[in-house]
């Protein structure tokens, strides 16, 4: 493991002042369930608002790439002129990051019968 230069510490070091004036997004207890979710267990908050910048990054490139396959969508479809995001832009989002999905594009709902109504 290499060790920062002088100047990438100092780098570092005014990140990590400017992450405690930064109010994060995402709240802080839902930062540390998922870390200790996936057994990371800290009580340093600095740590904390890394996961969250770092977890804001993430949400904002998928939506970009969902609004991207969205209007590739669109500009087949003259007629709308709303941009509409549908789960299949999701999946072709995240599975630009490695993600797959296995979620049916919809869900029906069957009704039961008549008969199990009643019983």
């Amino acid at each position: 493991m290499e060790f920062p230069t002088p100047q990438a510490a100092k780098e570092i070091e005014q990140f990590l002042q400017k992450l405690e004036d930064y109010p994060p997004p995402i709240p802080d207890s839902v930062i540390k369930q998922i870390l200790s979710e996936c057994g990371m267990h800290t009580n340093d908050i600095r740590v904390s608002h890394i996961m969250n910048v770092v977890c804001q990054k993430f949400m904002s490139d998928v939506m970009t790439k969902c609004c991207e396959c969205a209007k590739l969508r669109a500009k087949e479809d003259k007629k709308k002129k709303k941009l509409d995001i549908q789960v299949s832009d999701l999946k072709a989002a995240l599975e630009t990051r490695g993600i797959h999905v296995n979620r049916p594009e919809f869900i029906v709902s069957i009704e039961p019968d008549e008969k199990e109504k009643e019983e």
